[in-house]
């Protein structure tokens, strides 16, 4: 896995991903190493459906370009989860056991959807401009490339260009841009 897209305000999904997945993850193992069980209603049940929503995150950790798909399901779940704890305040579709933990975490989980971290910069910060990849354009390659007179005797109107390619006759670049 590479460094790329764990910094900026575009990471803010990934990082959700990871913290989000890890707890979700390690509450499930530690309570299915406990013995959970499966009875209706059941911590084995619960167990599952954190594994389910770690799983979720965990795509959104290994490909960045489904990490905010990945973050705004486990927020939709966690969200309807807290809903129906309203409704039900003892079980989740019948078979998963609601606790206070539960009642302090799926609030949490799901908090991160009305907030969206990232989407906006603080108030008396402006943000650069953004590619649609969510990368600040001035960190975006350049799409044009840069031409430079040819050595004497190449052709008449030829360029080359920082690779020293022979160009076609184009305008050379003016005296302050080139190389």
């Amino acid at each position: 896995m590479r460094a790329r897209n764990w910094t900026g305000t575009a990471s803010a999904p990934r990082w959700y991903c990871v913290a989000a997945g890890l707890f979700l993850g390690t509450r499930a193992i530690t309570t299915l190493a406990a013995g959970a069980s499966f009875a209706v209603p059941g911590d084995g049940w619960r167990s599952l459906f954190q594994l389910a929503a770690a799983a979720i995150l965990a795509a959104g950790i290994a490909r960045p370009r489904a990490a905010r798909a990945a973050v705004a399901a486990v927020i939709v779940i966690y969200t309807l989860a807290t809903v129906s704890e309203l409704v039900d305040g003892t079980t989740l579709l019948g078979a998963i056991p609601v606790d206070m933990r539960d009642r302090l975490v799926h609030p949490l989980i799901s908090r991160p959807g009305s907030d969206r971290p990232g989407d906006r910069p603080p108030p008396g910060h402006a943000q650069p401009p953004r590619h649609r990849h969510g990368t600040p354009r001035m960190m975006q390659p350049s799409t044009h490339r840069r031409l430079r007179p040819a050595s004497a005797g190449s052709g008449e109107g030829h360029h080359r260009d920082r690779a020293g390619r022979r160009r076609g006759p184009g305008k050379p670049l003016p005296p302050a841009c080139s190389a």
